[in-house]
């Protein structure tokens, strides 16, 4: 993104904010969080495909303050056509936008056509 921030400083404002939020991720995001990790480290693609959808949803949905605004519209067009999913990953110095997509032409088309810098990895 780009946009360098404190990832800490900003996770602490939502939380002094709204304790609503706190409970909503120690009792939704952070077992996504887990789920997805044991997904991974035992190879279960599935659930892995299932998680992810989840991760940009709550964050867009919840941690709306940590997305750059001019990022929001590729996060929820990503919902919505299902084509593929980003999920911000920190913001210190920066961040990075991690994209999944089960179809990778189709997410680097509308990458391209959007003028997004994207790199396959």
């Amino acid at each position: 993104s780009d946009l360098p921030a404190n990832t800490d400083a900003l996770v602490n404002l939502l939380v002094e904010k709204n304790q609503h939020i706190k409970k909503k991720i120690d009792n939704e995001y952070i077992p996504i969080i887990n789920q997805t990790i044991e997904a991974v480290i035992g190879s279960d693609f599935f659930a892995f495909e299932r998680l992810i959808p989840m991760y940009s949803e709550f964050q867009l949905s919840h941690l709306g303050a940590m997305i750059p605004l001019h990022m929001k519209p590729y996060f929820e067009h990503g919902i919505k056509s299902g084509d593929f999913y980003l999920k911000l990953c920190g913001s210190y110095s920066g961040g990075v936008i991690l994209g999944i997509a089960r179809d990778r032409f189709k997410a680097e088309s509308y990458f391209n056509l959007n003028h997004i810098d994207w790199t396959v990895v």
